[in-house]
């Protein structure tokens, strides 16, 4: 294969280039232990998984999780039980560090695909857009898998440009395999990141010249490793994740999930996915389930990947290629129902390579603006001054998102029920997602109270006649707030009126957090 399939022209980075790359890196890692000292509390979806950690044993990893029907790659859940077991009562700590790792390590190996694609003036861009975008901090910091899905990418992407670089030498075949071996165990998305790499790798070198497979050819690893992964996905990865798809399909069909664009009935079309997907680089993107990008900002995000793609299929073909079969494989998988779009987050895998594309777009774009409005001047002063602007910009929301992590805001309601009881033993209610929640955020809290997680026996009605009750909610979004008041009513018999008495949170984010007191006002 020849190496011009995939390499861009040679240009030397400026010295301002240079700083200004070091300068989004530091901005990154800043952004990460920002975020990790802010100590944003466990929320319930990494309750739900962190309820099946550690793992009795290294087998169980291979198994589906007993544990509210969830599921994640056997790579990441060996980890991750190691760092549960390593930390001890810290747990949450080092899972969180684990996620940074994987951040972290994905910023490292992007970097480097870029640098081997001579695109080191387009490196801040791209990499402040995929590491410094809200999405990119909060699921950087998130006890789940999601950046190791980052980092399969940005591991796989720099190992496949520098195989097809170096002619299919064997040590970088090994690293190519051994990358292809970390996604297959780190990501569920595995078979579709290699295949379309493969179709990206394949339709570059075609650009150029016929494609012809040897024996060591970067492709002929690629597609064993494509090969591979679908024999892992259907043998392993549907046996995981057979409880995982089938609750979430539930929950959609009950219309749990509210997406903001679509009206009753109405499918997810191309402004949906699009919505959907650029939610990763919305400056202004929330947690919530019923969010994700502006319109606006989904509008502009597919002007520039489209204007991106031309550029780098001109420049950087196997990126721009890869990023093209990776979005009609999702589309055509979605449109057969063998890929769920609901989250932002469905897309992370993308993310790379997606990113690369809308910095090319952005640049020739800020290039076209900037020569207009200034005449002309040199192609690598507009690159380094859209560049700044746009890291500017950017590291602001990363360090603002670092600063506002969103919170289940529990620690608060547990503390005030504490301060309202003198700490004395109370009976509280909790909701099914504050049941799960509170033994990560608070166990102090669950250790000095009598727990009714299930519902009022009548011995426990009996024992407090005449006393109070507290009931705690959390992860109560708009919709269901008018519902919490009709739940309460036959405590309201038992015990008295229930008053709220503490609320925080936000729909747009984790949902609220309630308190309920049912029984005599205080004196």
């Amino acid at each position: 294969m020849s190496t011009d399939t995939i390499v861009v022209p040679t240009l030397k980075p400026s010295l301002h280039s240079v700083w200004l790359l070091g300068s989004v890196v530091a901005l990154i890692v800043a952004s990460r232990v920002i975020a990790f000292l802010h100590d944003p509390e466990i929320w319930l979806d990494e309750a739900m998984l962190m309820a099946n950690l550690p793992l009795d044993c290294l087998s169980d990893a291979f198994r589906p999780l007993p544990e509210h029907a969830q599921a994640a790659p056997p790579g990441y859940l060996l980890a991750a039980s190691a760092i549960s077991r390593l930390f001890g009562e810290q747990q949450y700590h080092g899972l969180r560090l684990l996620s940074i790792a994987g951040s972290l390590g994905a910023m490292v190996f992007m970097l480097l695909a870029l640098l081997r694609l001579n695109a080191a003036t387009l490196a801040p861009i791209a990499l402040a857009l995929v590491f410094l975008s809200p999405f990119g901090v909060r699921y950087g910091l998130e006890i789940k898998q999601h950046s190791y899905d980052l980092m399969a990418t940005s591991l796989l992407l720099y190992a496949t440009i520098r195989a097809a670089q170096r002619g299919g030498r064997r040590p970088d075949l090994a690293l190519l395999a051994g990358a292809g071996g970390f996604a297959i165990l780190f990501s569920f998305s595995a078979p579709l990141l290699i295949a379309g790499m493969t179709a990206g790798l394949a339709a570059a070198a075609r650009w150029k010249r016929p494609l012809t497979v040897v024996g060591h050819s970067p492709v002929f690893v690629m597609l064993g490793l494509t090969l591979l992964a679908l024999l892992w996905h259907f043998t392993v990865t549907s046996f995981l994740t057979t409880g995982n798809v089938s609750a979430w399909a539930a929950q959609e069909s009950s219309a749990y999930l509210a997406l903001p664009f679509l009206r009753h009935g109405e499918g997810i079309g191309p402004l949906g996915f699009m919505s959907i997907m650029f939610g990763m680089f919305d400056p202004w993107y929330r947690l919530s389930s019923g969010y994700h990008a502006q319109r606006i900002v989904a509008v502009i995000c597919t002007i520039l990947l489209a204007i991106g793609f031309v550029a780098s299929a001109r420049r950087i073909p196997f990126v721009a290629w890869s990023c093209a079969a990776f979005l009609g494989g999702i589309a055509g998988l979605s449109a057969l129902g063998l890929y769920p779009i609901i989250y932002t987050q469905n897309f992370a895998f993308v993310q790379p390579v997606l990113g690369i594309v809308i910095a090319a777009g952005l640049a020739v774009l800020g290039s076209f603006f900037m020569r207009a409005a200034l005449g002309r001047p040199g192609a690598d002063t507009i690159r380094v001054g859209l560049a700044t602007l746009l890291v500017a910009g950017m590291g602001y929301s990363a360090l603002h998102a670092a600063l506002s992590q969103e919170k289940s805001h529990l620690r608060r309601a547990t503390a005030m029920i504490e301060t309202e009881t003198r700490g004395n033993e109370a009976l509280v209610l909790m909701s099914v997602a504050t049941g799960i929640t509170l033994p990560f955020v608070a166990p102090e809290f669950l250790a000095k109270m009598t727990l009714v997680p299930e519902g009022l026996s009548t011995q426990a009605q009996s024992a407090a006649t005449g006393d109070r009750i507290w009931v705690i909610y959390s992860s109560v979004y708009d919709d269901e707030l008018q519902i919490v008041p009709e739940s309460l009513e036959p405590l309201s018999t038992a015990f008295g009126p229930c008053d709220e008495v503490f609320r925080a949170g936000s729909g747009a984010d984790l949902g609220y957090t309630l308190v309920y007191r049912c029984g005599p006002a205080a004196p």
